[in-house]
């Protein structure tokens, strides 16, 4: 499955502080399947999954793979991880 990988993006839209930091790639991901892709691409680098972005602070660029999930929206999260609190 093709899943699109985008270079140099900026995470000001990503996160609440809305810190114009940039991430050298930035990928989003859609079930598990993508996210096993996505790691495995990026093998050997520094990977960032990244939920809602409200409890992240950039505040400088990010090296590596920002990885923004969308499976909170399908419930995935919650049905396979015990959520804390």
């Amino acid at each position: 499955m093709y899943i699109p990988i985008h270079q140099d993006i900026s995470l000001r839209p990503l996160h609440t502080f809305g810190i114009d930091c940039r991430a050298r790639f930035f990928a989003v991901f859609h079930n598990e399947a993508e996210l096993n892709q996505l790691l495995a691409h990026f093998a050997g680098q520094p990977v960032l999954i990244l939920g809602g972005g409200s409890n992240v602070l950039f505040t400088r660029d990010f090296a590596g793979a920002v990885c923004k999930t969308k499976l909170w929206a399908s419930g995935w999260c919650a049905r396979t991880h015990t959520m804390p609190g």
